[in-house]
């Protein structure tokens, strides 16, 4: 029996829309492409590959409990497996209903500090702290994230002596953004003492995957226009599946390419189809300088 950490595409839709967003075409278009597979054809492939397998459910894409996400995020709350879940804490507390009457279908959820986006809007903050202690006073298992900038260290180890004082866990991500986190340009900046304050969950390189928890095997399912592909690994995007056509190649391995430090998934062919190479859709035309995409453009 194997232990399978699965990322699901919830959808792109945000109702935050952070400037530094992998997703950003799609809130600049106002387009958010259905995914091209069912939620019970996912279940069905599920039990055909992984059987009786640990597995734990990731939602990935945009904000999971946003209105427009919400329907998709009840079917994985009814589901059978754990769900560990990353939400952006500021969507109305109401919004993590179907949360609460599920706690037992959440491994854990962290609320993400988007600081650069809330800092000076009192409502948003005043929301987020809200929303944390109300999963928490709800006896879910809630820890805070924030994102390594490097302008605003001293506030956030300022706040997490207070989540710390509140009993809430706090971690810590480097910043991996469109603009400044694909060029590494803030990563740049840190010193070691801030290196320190990473968390090893949440590292950006070394020389082990950190698509999932270790000792995981990584499934992770591609959303929009390439939905319903199985890729091995974000950092090189070989296709080992599809949920639709009911395909899953288990040969592969994932390995360090020294010495970048980037992974090689290796075993399978080498087929890829959008995620380094993507192609964004003609609508997408006539904003593709964006100051935004075209930096994404040329990273990706």
């Amino acid at each position: 029996m194997g232990r399978y950490f699965v990322q699901y595409p919830i959808g792109f839709a945000c109702n935050l829309q952070c400037s530094y967003c992998f997703h950003r075409e799609h809130h600049l278009t106002g387009v958010y492409p259905e995914d091209a597979f069912t939620y019970e054809q996912f279940v069905a492939w599920r039990r055909h590959f992984l059987g009786d397998s640990e597995v734990i459910v990731h939602p990935h894409g945009g904000e999971p409990f946003c209105d427009e996400n919400r329907g998709r995020m009840n079917s994985l709350l009814r589901g059978d497996d754990p769900l560990d879940i990353l939400s952006n804490g500021v969507v109305p507390t109401e919004n993590y209903r179907s949360l609460i009457r599920n706690p037992g279908a959440v491994r854990r959820i962290g609320l993400t500090y988007h600081r650069a986006v809330i800092e000076g809007r009192s409502d948003l903050h005043e929301l987020f702290v809200t929303n944390v202690h109300h999963l928490a006073d709800a006896g879910i298992n809630v820890y805070v994230k924030e994102l390594l900038l490097v302008d605003y260290v001293d506030d956030i180890a300022a706040d997490m002596e207070a989540w710390a004082l509140a009993g809430i866990p706090v971690v810590i991500q480097d910043f991996k953004g469109v603009v400044k986190g694909l060029s590494g340009e803030e990563y740049k900046r840190y010193t070691p003492k801030m290196l320190d304050m990473i968390s090893r969950e949440f590292w950006k390189s070394g020389s082990v995957c950190q698509c999932g928890p270790a000792g995981f095997t990584n499934v992770l399912i591609r959303g929009g226009w390439r939905s319903g592909d199985v890729v091995a690994c974000w950092s090189d995007p070989v296709i080992v599946g599809n949920i639709q056509k009911m395909e899953y190649k288990t040969g592969y391995r994932i390995e360090p390419n020294l010495p970048s430090f980037r992974m090689s998934v290796v075993g399978v062919e080498k087929k890829y189809g959008g995620t380094r190479h993507r192609d964004l859709p003609v609508v997408c035309a006539d904003i593709a300088e964006d100051s935004y995409i075209k930096p994404m453009r040329e990273a990706v």
